[in-house]
């Protein structure tokens, strides 16, 4: 609305039919999370969790995401502030990416699931359209669910962590469980995901290598306003860390021979 300039009221009307169409999904969204939460099982969870339907779903998150971030660079770039009508299109895309990304937590509850989302891109989609995403910075629910969903990919990591890694799920887990995310049970949810993917992943040489690489910000972490099951979960993939990242060393020096 604002690059068109001059649009007159054929910019108001098709603004508002765009709108329209946002509210269309955000209502679907709704819908289908609630459908899924209903149905813990059965036609309703298989019909959502096809491998075309999570493609769709993990491609909306981008979409999602990608015009946030739009909106706030042309924003930003205008100087202007944000009017209202943009305030509503930001709420509604927001309400989007939350209900799939609802959805796909309450989907992620078996290897066989976690590993077809992997397959459609979600580990590198809920690392950058959704944890470092900029539009996550105000989007506290939106970030919460993420690192929820991105721990449950976690679980299995024995037969994931090698793709959590290539999509640096390890720096996001522990940015948003160290400073980004405000929501504490959205900081804990991502400090039990660190934990989780050092304690299932084998090797665990590579995760630990991953977690090593970003520990100056767990020691840049104001304990003071910290949750005490987050310094516990940090705490506990430190110390699963430590000897993996001391063997290393130890191989470096010639005092050990390598190995996983």
């Amino acid at each position: 609305a604002r690059e068109g300039g001059g649009g007159g009221g054929g910019g108001e009307a098709a603004e508002m039919v765009a709108m329209e169409v946002l509210n269309e999904a955000v209502a679907a969204a709704k819908q289908l999370a609630q459908t899924v939460s209903e149905h813990k099982g059965g036609s309703p969870v298989a019909a959502a969790a096809t491998p075309a339907n999570l493609a769709l779903m993990v491609g909306l998150i981008s979409r999602c995401s990608s015009d946030l971030r739009t909106m706030a660079e042309v924003g930003n770039a205008q100087g202007a502030d944000v009017t209202d009508s943009e305030t509503k299109r930001m709420i509604a895309y927001s309400e989007v990416r939350y209900c799939i990304l609802q959805v796909l937590s309450l989907l992620a509850n078996s290897d066989v699931r976690i590993l077809a989302m992997l397959e459609v891109g979600l580990a590198i989609v809920v690392v950058e359209d959704v944890i470092k995403c900029p539009s996550t910075n105000f989007d506290l629910i939106g970030i919460r669910v993420g690192c929820e969903l991105l721990r449950n990919l976690c679980v299995p990591a024995h037969a994931t962590s090698s793709r959590l890694i290539d999509a640096d799920a390890m720096s996001a887990l522990v940015t948003a469980a160290t400073n980004k995310c405000r929501d504490q049970n959205g900081a804990a949810a991502a400090a039990a995901g660190c934990r989780l993917l050092l304690e299932r992943s084998s090797p665990r040489t590579p995760a630990a290598l991953a977690f090593a690489k970003c520990y100056d910000q767990v020691l840049a972490m104001d304990v003071t306003k910290t949750h005490p099951y987050v310094r516990v979960e940090l705490a506990r993939a430190t110390a699963l860390c430590t000897p993996a990242v001391v063997h290393l060393a130890l191989c470096d020096a010639g005092l050990e021979n390598g190995g996983g």
